[in-house]
């Protein structure tokens, strides 16, 4: 087991949304603007999700684009599973989904592509994933592709960082599934607004 699977958590079901900033008209548009050269979608492309979840967004893409090559990644086969289940439900032939780690993506049978995208991946993942990200990139991100990075920062959220180690902290020592040690980390949080703590203040 990898440190990334390890990490995973296998009691909690992930949410499946869109997400309209992974679109290529949208990355497009974004480095159009910016004064860059953006890969055709007119014909035929190639997309891939690195961290796709269910891959809702990766099957709305390639419903709404039929021209396009819609490849979604993620470490989690309950995802895929789901990703699979509802390609085929609605007959989506341009996505394929791919239940592997980034390090195995480099090996897989896979075409160059215009557009690789990572929402919500990048600050969550180990550095040795990182560097596995970066080489996958450098692989199979066609010439002229384009790569959106999208990660978690700490400017705006420093103030509540106590708040997070101490409820991870308390959720550790808990029993129970993951919901049930974070619902018992959350009440000893509101015994200690209720108590006049002093951060809550």
């Amino acid at each position: 087991m990898t440190a990334a699977q390890a990490d995973l958590l296998a009691d909690v079901d992930y949410t499946g949304d869109f997400f309209a900033h992974l679109a290529p008209a949208w990355m497009r548009y974004v480095a159009m603007q910016n004064g860059f050269r953006a890969p055709s979608i007119e014909h035929r492309f190639a997309a891939c999700d690195l961290g796709c979840g269910k891959g809702v967004t990766t099957l709305v893409l390639a419903a709404t684009h039929p021209q396009g090559e819609f490849h979604g990644c993620d470490l989690d086969p309950r995802h895929i599973a789901f990703a699979d289940r509802v390609k085929s439900a609605a007959g989506i032939a341009n996505a394929r989904f791919h239940a592997r780690s980034f390090a195995d993506m480099l090996d897989a049978e896979l075409p160059p592509f215009d557009f690789i995208t990572l929402h919500g991946v990048y600050g969550w993942v180990p550095p040795q994933v990182r560097d596995d990200l970066h080489a996958l990139i450098r692989k199979r991100l066609a010439p002229g592709g384009l790569v959106m990075v999208s990660y978690n920062a700490q400017p705006g959220w420093a103030q509540i960082e106590p708040l997070r180690v101490l409820l991870r902290q308390s959720a550790a020592r808990e029993t129970g599934d993951t919901a049930e040690r974070v619902r018992k980390a959350f009440m000893y949080l509101q015994a200690m607004a209720r108590e006049g703590a002093g951060y809550f203040a």
